[in-house]
């Protein structure tokens, strides 16, 4: 196997480590700086959004966050990956936004309002 074969079924590996759900979970935690605030976001449990992050950060290689009893700090791994994470939520938002029912045809009523001269000019014809 050759060095650049090796290193994408390396990042390939990896990629299949991380799920967008957890990404999710994670901006949540990060932003509200606490996991009791990202439950009310995420209207999920604490123990779940506790230990979905324990999980992600075994599979990264990599501690997130600082626990306190005032809440969590982004450690340096964890602020490069709330930089990463907001630019793929960003990117998702875009994915709905431009893609979303594009296949849906063009439908509905239009009315033209315009004065009389105009419309009796221009429309009529």
């Amino acid at each position: 196997m050759t060095a650049i074969q090796e290193s994408m079924s390396q990042a390939s590996e990896l990629w299949g480590k991380l799920d967008w759900n957890d990404v999710r979970i994670f901006l949540a935690v990060a932003e509200t700086g606490s996991l009791s605030a990202a439950t009310r976001i995420l209207a999920m449990t604490q123990p779940t959004i506790s230990r979905r992050m324990e999980e992600l950060e075994t599979r990264l290689g990599a501690r997130l966050f600082l626990r306190s009893t005032r809440g969590v700090t982004l450690t340096q791994a964890g602020q490069t990956m709330h930089r990463l994470a907001s630019g793929m939520a960003r990117f998702g938002e875009s994915i709905v936004r431009d893609v979303a029912g594009k296949d849906r045809d063009e439908a509905g009523r239009v009315t033209i309002a315009a004065p009389d001269g105009v419309a009796g000019f221009f429309l009529m014809p």
